[in-house]
């Protein structure tokens, strides 16, 4: 009677995970799982075993030694015990679950597969424009994954801006230290090759004044360098200086920015 009593303590019923037709046995500390018909579908060899359904139909988060994995309502061992964090779906893509290993990110799907491996620093979705998409760091650089987990944009940018700060449908991108940009459809329109770049139209409606090599000039809305980097200085023309003779041989050239 005391046996049973023993059992009965070491044999739980899987309703208190989740599932009333499976058991969680235990034995030395460690746990494992019967089937609805006592069947031992995984052996204890787990310190923990997390309620089936919480992160995925049928899966449950196992830990061991301060890693987890997952298994599923068959006892299989769908991702092994060596992950630091299984996060749940949906978080970052609807049928996709953010794992983290040894500190890197990546992704496994619905399937139990990965889809991206977990070699980034981080990973964050960028929803103002690029749906579906994210954005990935990797040793201090940046990059971005498609909704298949390709990378499509390389993870070479020391920083990624914001759509609008100087076009709606421009993102400035950096790189060492240059700055250029990508447009919504995800291409490159301006190489990162200017030091300094001011907001459209505060000099010349539709003109941005750049800064490349400690030389100005100005480009457009299309990203065409509509006045080269030559200059030394640009500065609006005034009144007293109209009549002035005004030459460039010195690169401190003064360009009138009347439209």
């Amino acid at each position: 009677m005391k046996k049973f009593k023993l059992l009965a303590l070491l044999i739980l019923p899987m309703s208190f995970f989740g599932q009333n037709n499976f058991f969680i046995t235990e034995s030395k500390g460690l746990f494992g799982v019967l089937d609805e018909k006592g069947r031992e579908i995984v052996t204890p060899k787990y310190e923990q075993i997390d309620a089936f359904g919480t992160i995925h139909k049928n899966w449950a988060v196992v830990t061991l030694n301060n890693k987890v994995g997952l298994i599923d309502s068959d006892g299989n061992e769908l991702l092994k015990v060596s992950y630091d964090q299984i996060n749940k779906f949906g978080e970052f893509k609807e049928d996709w679950v953010l794992i983290t290993k040894d500190g890197k990110k990546g992704f496994i799907n619905n399937k139990g597969v990965i889809v991206v491996n977990p070699i980034y620093d981080d990973i964050k979705f960028f929803n103002q424009k690029f749906v579906g998409l994210a954005q990935v760091s990797l040793n201090g650089k940046h990059g971005f994954i498609d909704s298949s987990g390709l990378l499509i944009i390389d993870v070479v940018y020391d920083k990624i801006g914001n759509f609008g700060t100087y076009q709606k449908n421009w993102l400035d991108v950096t790189k060492d230290g240059k700055i250029g940009f990508i447009d919504d459809n995800l291409k490159v329109v301006i190489e990162p090759q200017y030091e300094a770049i001011e907001e459209f139209g505060l000099r010349k409606n539709k003109w941005a004044l750049v800064k490349k090599d400690n030389l100005y000039g100005f480009i457009d809305m299309q990203g065409i360098e509509v006045v080269k980097t030559v200059f030394e200085k640009i500065s609006p023309i005034s009144e007293k200086f109209k009549e002035r003779d005004i030459t460039n041989k010195t690169k401190n050239a003064i360009v009138s920015l009347t439209n």
